[in-house]
């Protein structure tokens, strides 16, 4: 038990004022930003050398490219996407593409996770048939379930996008949609946050982006 001096500094934060959040979903408000402050530093990788930046319209087209191709794959909104890569810019890209396409993207870190528990997670993804990967992760998904297709993120968001050059998003999010979905610890826990629920966080971002774009 926390002393009662402890205990009252803690739930002096728990009172302060409320915002409404000026975004329904976490993707809105990321094309939001993209269109204010399209050169803004979006995205920095250090898991290379050297680090890649991204601006928010850099990272706005390349998700936008990748999620045209989820759809004319056929991914649209209410199913879930395997997400089998690394940490990394093509990560980031694959998140936003799948959010765009109105799916639920399914996270799996391509070089840990061990090859029952990457079988599984596409098992249950539905009637899904795509799943996302990069170069060095590829070969995770190889045999995994026949008709699965194979998506690399870094050979399908760099191409042309006339809505994106034109500054017209494709964002087929809905407040009620699901976000994604997290295996834990070899059990399957579905977590189906949908936009609704992460409205606060979508606050969060929105003052995140607003610091990285002052």
């Amino acid at each position: 038990m926390l002393p009662p001096s402890e205990l009252k500094l803690i739930r002096s934060f728990e009172h302060g004022g409320t915002i409404t959040c000026p975004f329904s979903t976490v993707s809105s408000a990321f094309y939001h930003h993209a269109t204010a402050n399209p050169r803004a530093l979006a995205l920095r990788d250090l898991s290379c050398s050297p680090p890649r930046d991204l601006s928010y319209r850099e990272l706005a087209h390349r998700a936008q490219c990748l999620a045209e191709r989820l759809r004319d794959l056929g991914v649209g909104p209410g199913q879930r996407v395997p997400l089998v890569v690394k940490r990394g810019v093509d990560m980031v890209v694959g998140i936003w593409a799948i959010l765009s396409a109105g799916a639920q993207y399914v996270p799996l870190d391509g070089g840990v996770v061990p090859d029952s528990t990457v079988r599984l997670v596409v098992e249950q993804s539905g009637g899904c048939a795509v799943a996302l990967c990069v170069a060095s992760t590829e070969h995770r998904l190889v045999g995994v379930r026949e008709g699965l297709r194979a998506v690399r993120i870094e050979d399908n968001s760099r191409g042309p996008s006339e809505g994106a050059s034109m500054g017209v998003f494709m964002d087929l999010a809905k407040p009620e949609s699901g976000c994604y979905v997290i295996y834990t610890s070899g059990e399957f826990l579905t977590l189906f946050f949908s936009f609704f629920l992460l409205h606060p966080f979508c606050y969060l971002l929105h003052l995140q982006l607003n610091v990285l774009t002052d």
